[in-house]
């Protein structure tokens, strides 16, 4: 058997979870406004890299993988004369 108080607790429940849920959005929101509002959303947006688009090499480019302007060498290790 349902009673009266197994029922109105279930809506209170989902009462909660909607003022909850509804009142995330309103924060959200208004922190959006006042972000926009005081110019913090345009120094948050400058530092997102924003994909430019690359180039392509003339034919007569060389294009390098790295930046290193040169490649040296590695030293060869030298071996440990015995005792």
């Amino acid at each position: 058997m349902i009673s009266r108080n197994d029922t109105s607790r279930g809506r209170s429940e989902r009462v909660l979870r909607v003022a909850f849920a509804g009142s995330v959005v309103v924060h959200l929101l208004s922190l959006l406004i006042v972000a926009l509002s005081a110019g913090y959303a345009e120094r948050l947006l400058a530092r997102i890299p924003i994909a430019r688009p690359v180039p392509k090499p003339t034919p007569d480019e060389i294009v390098a993988v790295s930046s290193a302007l040169r490649f040296d060498r590695r030293a060869r290790p030298v071996p440990v004369r015995p005792q």
